[in-house]
């Protein structure tokens, strides 16, 4: 990988879940085990993994959305995020820290029909972020709104149309226009097109490395299939059972995996290209 600044260090990540079975209440299950993790600013890196390894409960534990998912779990170790001119565990930070974090840090869920609201339109699915973090007009509110339509591939939609109005890539691409709206610096893709269907996903994909270059975010793209990994991501991490096994830059991670474990996922899963 390029020497680049971190925007984001993971050290000695724990996470664990609380048991909800009657015989065996007040066990924990560990999740995420003394994970450790430098995030350079301005790459895409892919987290891949089977289901169950860890994945998606790092891309809530980076905006530390592990308490409202589930109320009984424990966290421990640091999630520093650098900025221009601070640095923030994001672990510890207040409310007011946390708002600002959640601006730079935004995160675009799996299954858009239940992560955007029923009750809200597209347009006001993204004018929120535009509301809320900026000190805009109506117009001026409206004048983006239109721009972001444009940028992901909406302009030809009604904004007045609810989610259940529209297609699964249409909600897709609304829930990207929503988080990056915010114009944060990092974006985490948690396996945002396995609820797509196939003639789908290539437009997701491509949507997002065109905009992931346009705004020099840092991308975390999460997946289980390597597939999509290794056409979006510089770097690739491997997780497995709450640990990271092997790390590196995509080509070597592909074409001289060095543990056993990558090795076996290498050769179970057929590789596809996207088209451009």
């Amino acid at each position: 990988m390029e020497e680049k600044k971190n925007i984001l260090e993971i050290k000695n990540l724990n996470v664990e879940y609380s048991s909800s079975e009657i015989f065996t209440k007040n066990k924990y299950y560990c999740a995420l085990d003394n994970l450790s993790l430098n995030i350079p600013a301005g790459i895409a890196i892919g987290i891949v993994g089977e289901s169950g390894s860890g994945k998606s409960t790092l891309a809530r534990a980076l905006v530390r959305l592990l308490d409202i998912f589930n109320y009984n779990v424990k966290v421990s170790g640091e999630i520093l995020f650098y900025t221009v001119d601070n640095v923030t565990d994001i672990n510890k930070a207040k409310a007011k820290q946390l708002k600002k974090i959640r601006k730079e840090i935004q995160i675009i869920f799996q299954d858009p029909a239940s992560s955007l609201s029923p009750k809200m339109t597209a347009r006001e699915l993204i004018s929120e972020p535009l509301c809320n973090y900026f000190n805009l007009s109506n117009k001026e509110v409206s004048q983006k709104l239109s721009e972001w339509l444009e940028l992901t591939g909406l302009g030809n939609i009604d904004a007045d149309s609810y989610p259940r109005q529209l297609s699964g890539g249409q909600r897709q691409k609304v829930a990207i226009a929503r988080s990056l709206a915010a114009r944060p610096s990092v974006l985490i893709a948690d396996e945002i097109v396995s609820a797509l269907d196939v003639s789908v996903q290539g437009q997701i994909l491509n949507l997002i490395s065109d905009l992931k270059s346009k705004f020099n975010l840092t991308l975390i793209f999460i997946s289980h299939d390597l597939s999509v990994v290794r056409n979006i991501s510089d770097y690739v991490v491997v997780m497995n059972e709450g640990k990271i096994v092997e790390e590196g830059n995509t080509d070597e991670i592909f074409n001289n995996p060095q543990n056993d474990y990558t090795k076996k996922l290498l050769s179970s899963i057929p590789l596809v290209k996207f088209p451009h």
